[in-house]
C-alpha cells in the first residue's frame, strides 16, 4: 500500500469510531500512534528520493561527513538496492521534529520548517501552526505508547490531524521538488508542480519567499525554530 492509501483507510478507521463504545479509546489511541507510524515511513521515503532523483550529497543532508549506522538497521534494506538516499535515511529519526528540520534544511539549502510556515500559508488558508502539529502529535503518540495515558481528542479532530498531518508530508515533498527544479534552472518543472499541485502559486512568489529565507541561511544553524 502507498502511504496515501494508508491515510485514506486510517480515516475511513476512524470515521466508524463509535463514540461512547467500550472501544472508542482503544480505537483513538491505534489512530494516533498508526498515523505517527505511517507520516514516519512517508517523511523517510520522500527524503529517499529527494535525494536520489536530485543526486543530492549525503552530507549535505546530515551536516558532516561522516555517518555512524547501527549494524542492525542495514537489515532494514536489501543488499541489491541500496541507494544514497536509503543510507542517508538509516540515522534520520523522523519523529523528532528537529531532527527532521535539519535533514530537510539540508536538502533545501534554508531554515525548512519558517520557509514552510511561510509558503503553506500560500497554498492553505484555514491552517497554522505546522511545528506545533507536528510536536503535539508525536508527542500524544509517545503519551499514548510509554505512557498509556489516552488520547483525549474526538474522532473528528484525529481525523483533522491526520488530514493535516497528510499536508505536511505532501506539501513537503512539493515544495522540496519546485525548489530544487529551480536551483537546476529547470523552470518549467517547477512552474508544473506549482500549477498542478500547489493551487497555481504563483512562482514568482515562490522564488522571493525562497531567496528571503536562503539570504538568512547559514550552514546548519542550530534549531531555533
Amino acid at each position: 500500500k502507498t502511504h496515501r492509501e494508508e491515510i485514506k483507510n486510517l480515516i475511513k478507521f476512524c470515521d466508524e469510531i463509535e463514540e461512547r463504545s467500550d472501544n472508542s479509546q482503544y480505537s483513538k489511541n491505534y489512530a494516533i500512534i498508526r498515523l505517527v507510524s505511517v507520516i514516519e515511513g512517508e517523511l523517510k521515503a520522500i527524503v529517499t528520493k529527494l535525494v536520489d532523483d536530485f543526486r543530492i550529497k549525503p552530507s549535505r543532508v546530515v551536516g558532516h561527513k561522516k555517518m555512524e549506522i547501527e549494524l542492525d538497521k542495514l537489515e532494514e534494506y536489501g543488499s541489491t538496492d541500496v541507494t544514497k538516499g536509503k543510507i542517508v535515511t538509516v540515522s534520520m529519526t523522523a519523529t523528532n521534529i528537529h531532527n527532521v528540520n535539519d535533514y530537510l534544511s539540508g536538502i533545501n539549502k534554508l531554515s525548512f520548517f519558517y520557509w514552510f510556515e511561510e509558503l503553506a500559508n500560500e497554498v492553505i488558508e484555514d491552517f497554522r501552526g505546522w511545528w506545533d502539529l507536528f510536536e503535539q502529535t508525536v508527542h500524544a503518540r509517545n503519551d499514548a505508547t510509554h505512557n498509556l495515558i489516552d488520547i483525549e481528542l474526538s474522532k473528528n479532530d484525529i481525523i483533522e490531524i491526520i488530514k493535516n498531518m497528510q499536508k505536511f508530508a505532501v506539501l513537503t515533498f512539493y515544495f522540496s521538488k519546485v525548489n530544487l527544479y529551480l536551483d537546476k534552472k529547470d523552470l518549467a518543472s517547477a512552474e508544473k508542480i506549482c500549477k498542478e499541485e500547489l493551487g497555481d502559486l504563483k512562482i514568482d512568489k515562490f522564488k522571493e519567499i525562497t531567496e528571503s529565507h536562503r539570504r538568512k541561511y547559514k550552514l546548519r544553524p542550530k534549531t531555533n525554530f
